[in-house]
């Protein structure tokens, strides 16, 4: 689980560094899926119009995933990053959501979540819109 938790971190901030530096190698991930270059930003001059938003029921993993992540990315940036529940939040194409976990936003956005995404200790990291998804199994 813990494992999980740093990589989703790790790759979150590193999604937000990839958007500031143009590739200098080819566009490929590890997995050779395409790597998008945006002008999006999870941070920029010093404040983020980002929140963390975790299920209303949100587990044990979900509420370690969204503490951890406030926690390192205030560690890096000086920001402390709200949390919150996704009761009453309509997904919508502009906001700036970091979804963890099984969220209603999900739903609302259409987000196909693939198989291998579903098994014990595995995941999913999606954009649709301005939104980050971040979903596993």
């Amino acid at each position: 689980m813990k494992r999980f938790i740093i990589l989703f971190l790790v790759l979150v901030l590193s999604f937000s560094m990839t958007a500031c530096v143009p590739s200098q190698n080819d566009d490929t991930g590890p997995d050779n899926s395409e790597v998008v270059i945006t002008d999006k930003y999870l941070m920029r001059d010093g404040i983020t119009d980002y929140v963390i938003v975790i299920p209303e029921e949100s587990n044990a993993m979900e509420n370690v995933a969204s503490e951890e992540f406030v926690s390192i990315f205030k560690e890096s940036t000086g920001y402390n990053m709200q949390v919150i529940k996704d009761t009453g939040l309509t997904f919508d194409q502009t906001k700036k959501y970091i979804s963890i976990g099984n969220t209603t936003l999900i739903e609302q956005a259409n987000m196909q979540v693939p198989e291998k995404a579903k098994g014990v200790n595995a995941y999913t990291i999606q954009t649709i819109g301005d939104s980050i998804f971040c979903v596993g199994g």
